[in-house]
């Protein structure tokens, strides 16, 4: 993004009210909305909310499209990811060490709890996971684009992550905390990181993180990727057997089809260190 640019979209979002209009549309995702449902969430006049509309829009933070008789407006996920890529450019003169997210939680490989270099095949650099909210722009692109639900990321309980290697985004991931038990989900590998292995690896550090977080059992749906899962130690059992609290979690009730697996798996420390590094990747 060009500084001329980042100037424009930094002089839109300097007002509370367009500020607020970004945050609305970017929780709203892909569905957008239409001028009369955001003046009335914010409290102001359709006219008023026009303008703010139109300043937004010059500035390429949102787009619009009619639908019907009613004009539909949505935030532009790019532009603000070049926005927040513009600010973060030669961060800390490209020290990763220095410049390392405060929300990172690394692969522990044993008891010792250091950093552990649980990358990709190669092994060259350590992957972490870096702690993000369900309204993060990213994360919804991501599961929209590999058609896995996102009308309930800002739900209490639910944990996400952005997969990393060093300061680049392989994919993301998250789980839901019900007491000892973790509900794993949301999990993908952007796709020009496919086919490398990574998806066990991202499994096994949203394990250890659940684990570190108090849980002590791990549960997954998926309509697809029971083999995978089952490679990495777990077992298909039937939902009778599930913890009330899973079996009432949306994923479970609503979401995922009565015909997706239940797998589960018991988590103790350092149990995936092993696992073998080459498999496929997916979306779970």
């Amino acid at each position: 993004m060009e500084k001329r640019q980042a100037l424009a979209s930094f002089g839109a979002l300097s007002q509370e009210t367009r500020l607020e209009i970004v945050r609305m549309l970017v929780i709203a995702g892909p569905t957008g909305m239409h001028a009369g449902a955001i003046a009335e969430k914010i409290g102001t006049s359709p006219s008023n909310i026009s303008f703010h509309l139109k300043e937004l829009d010059r500035a390429g933070l949102i787009g619009q499209q009619r639908e019907s008789r009613s004009i539909i407006y949505s935030a532009k996920y790019d532009a603000l990811s070049d926005l927040v890529r513009f600010l973060m450019e030669d961060c800390c003169a490209g020290h990763p060490k220095i410049c390392k997210p405060a929300a990172t939680v690394t692969a522990c490989g044993g008891p010792s709890n250091k950093e552990s270099a649980i990358g990709d095949p190669e092994g060259t650099t350590s992957l972490s996971l870096q702690s993000i909210s369900g309204n993060d722009a990213d994360l919804r692109i991501a599961l929209t684009a590999a058609a896995l639900p996102t009308d309930d990321l800002t739900e209490d309980g639910r944990h996400f992550f952005r997969i990393a290697r060093g300061t680049d985004t392989l994919g993301f991931g998250g789980y839901e905390l019900h007491d000892g038990d973790a509900l794993l989900r949301s999990l993908v590998i952007l796709p020009d990181h496919r086919g490398k292995g990574l998806g066990d690896l991202a499994t096994r550090l949203l394990l250890e993180s659940a684990h570190s977080a108090g849980a002590r059992r791990a549960y997954l749906l998926t309509t697809s990727a029971a083999s995978f899962f089952e490679r990495l130690g777990f077992e298909k059992i039937d939902r009778s057997a599930a913890p009330t609290a899973i079996l009432q979690t949306r994923q479970a009730t609503s979401i995922c089809p009565a015909s997706a697996a239940l797998l589960a798996k018991p988590l103790t420390p350092g149990a995936d260190a092993n696992v073998g590094k080459k498999s496929e990747d997916l979306n779970a």
